[in-house]
């Protein structure tokens, strides 16, 4: 078995690129309204957002604990400094400068498997961002990981590769499990192989809670799929907006 996106990062771009596309630009849209020069994105994946934030002449930085990850952000980026791109952990990893936006995207926050771990995060969030900057991040709710994920399946595959996808409710320790099933052609032969990925979720009052006392000024939060309100037996994910102020 495999850990997290070691295989994954391979062929995250073509699963998910119409969906990357989608939100990078939105996040690059939010930029250009506020008149921001850079950007922080923590579990930045392929670097897809950092790139266009690059093509866009503005100052990017990201890291991901997954080396796999890094090595394709790298080529997509053309950047080589490991300062400005990193495998690091999110909780820990400081740009060489101070920023006006850090993103979190696609529920990578969801990969801190406990509270402490999120309030360890803001924190580090809040200590990287210029004054009147701001974090946009999103994360699946304790509604969708208990409710949604046990038994939901999806299948993806081409001529080279197929992957299953199989969800999981672990309720001893209120976490989602997603087993990632791949079956990879080369040389030759079909390579079967395996990926574990959890997730784990906070009450959305809980995370307003931590973000304020991490020293956020505001907090805005919205069902991420509708953007309209938040039903707690509804919202599978949501969106938030943090502002640190001046």
């Amino acid at each position: 078995m495999k850990l997290p996106y070691n295989i994954f990062a391979a062929y995250y771009d073509t699963i998910t690129r119409s969906a990357q596309d989608e939100r990078n630009k939105m996040i690059l849209s939010i930029a250009k309204n506020e008149g921001v020069n850079s950007i922080c994105d923590f579990g930045c994946g392929t670097g897809l957002l950092m790139k266009l934030f690059k093509k866009n002449n503005l100052n990017t930085f990201g890291c991901d604990l997954s080396d796999k990850m890094i090595e394709i952000a790298k080529i997509n980026t053309l950047i080589q400094d490991d300062r400005i791109l990193s495998v690091e952990d999110m909780t820990t990893y400081k740009p060489p400068q101070l920023v006006d936006i850090a993103t979190c995207n696609y529920d990578s926050i969801n990969y801190l498997l406990n509270e402490k771990l999120w309030k360890k995060y803001f924190l580090n969030v809040y200590s990287i961002l210029n004054d009147n900057g701001q974090f946009i991040f999103d994360f699946v709710t304790l509604y969708d990981i208990r409710k949604c994920w046990p038994g939901y399946k999806q299948y993806h595959e081409n001529e080279h590769w197929a992957l299953l996808r199989i969800a999981e409710y672990d309720r001893s320790n209120d976490i989602g499990i997603e087993w990632f099933n791949w079956h990879i052609y080369q040389d030759g032969v079909w390579i079967q192989d395996t990926e574990k990925h959890q997730h784990a979720s906070l009450e959305k009052e809980t995370v307003r809670d931590l973000l304020l006392s991490a020293g956020f000024a505001s907090v805005d939060m919205t069902d991420a799929d509708s953007g309209a309100e938040i039903f707690d037996n509804e919202t599978t994910r949501i969106e938030v907006r943090a502002y640190k102020k001046g």
